[in-house]
């Protein structure tokens, strides 16, 4: 019996700091992965949504439309958007990306092991902060101006300190 709880009690140990471990690990690699060229990380407000070439208006209430989208480093992203293709959380959808320079395409995954994309976009960058991306999803063509936004995120920019935090 006392052998049985000691056993226990370091596999439930292990379990809790292999938890922790995996965490910091996933933290640690993510950090460190570079951006995708040629699309640069960041939050990208859209500019102008059509789908089968009528633009919808920019409404919090539309189910359809695109609000913002996120390229985060490493193939990362997130829409703000209805949308039940992506993977959806805190009112977000989620996805993978992966650009092709020479094809001037986008795919969308849904994770990045799927070996099909949810669907695939071209891509033209005018300038460094636009992004316009055309093509079809289902059987409609979408066409879609991203414009880099200048919103950012204090605590992926610097380091967070507990107890000094709550002096500023």
């Amino acid at each position: 019996m006392r052998v049985t709880r000691i056993v226990l009690k370091l596999l439930v140990l292990f379990i809790i700091v292999r938890g922790f471990y995996d965490n910091w690990k996933y933290f640690n690699e993510n950090k460190m992965q570079a951006e995708i060229p040629p699309i640069k990380s960041g939050v990208y407000d859209v500019i102008r949504f059509a789908v089968n070439r009528d633009t919808l208006a920019p409404l919090i209430t539309d189910t359809v439309r695109w609000q913002d989208l996120i390229f985060e480093r490493g193939g990362m992203g997130s829409i703000k958007t209805f949308d039940t293709s992506f993977r959806r959380r805190y009112g977000r959808g989620y996805f993978f990306y992966k650009p092709d320079s020479i094809k001037q395409t986008l795919e969308f995954k849904k994770f990045p092991e799927d070996s099909l994309p949810i669907f695939s976009m071209n891509f033209l960058m005018p300038d460094s902060n636009t992004v316009r991306l055309w093509g079809k999803k289902q059987n409609d063509s979408l066409y879609v101006e991203l414009k880099k936004s200048n919103r950012h995120f204090q605590l992926a920019e610097r380091q967070f300190h507990w107890l000094s935090e709550a002096n500023r």
